[in-house]
């Protein structure tokens, strides 16, 4: 018999100037993301794309373009992101979303 963690569905808007868009994950106890999508629907990378899988500790990305581990801080209602982050894929794109901490709360980049 094997244990089946609890998921929480998180949901967050995206605005990162003229990239906006929308966003879910779904996260175990611990706040490992396991599953999620981001919708951009304005700006010069609008698609949808899919959280990559793996993570859980530091982890290059597979283009080499940033350092993700897909964790979120459990227990809150919003996306508190450390600085690692999450890593979405799709279009030949990786989108990495990480926190920075109170007051600023993520950074958004994208690499082709």
């Amino acid at each position: 018999m094997s244990a089946i963690a609890n998921a929480d569905a998180i949901s967050f808007n995206v605005d990162a100037g003229d990239n906006v868009g929308i966003g879910s994950i779904f996260t175990d106890s611990s706040g490992f993301a396991t599953s999620g999508s981001l919708d951009m629907t304005s700006g010069s990378i609008t698609g949808i794309y899919s959280l990559f899988s793996g993570g859980g500790s530091p982890t290059y990305s597979p283009k080499g373009a940033f350092i993700y581990d897909n964790m979120t801080f459990s227990g809150t209602a919003a996306v508190n992101l450390n600085y690692w982050g999450l890593l979405f894929v799709g279009k030949g794109l990786e989108i990495n979303i990480w926190g920075n901490g109170a007051g600023n709360p993520y950074s958004f980049w994208s690499y082709m």
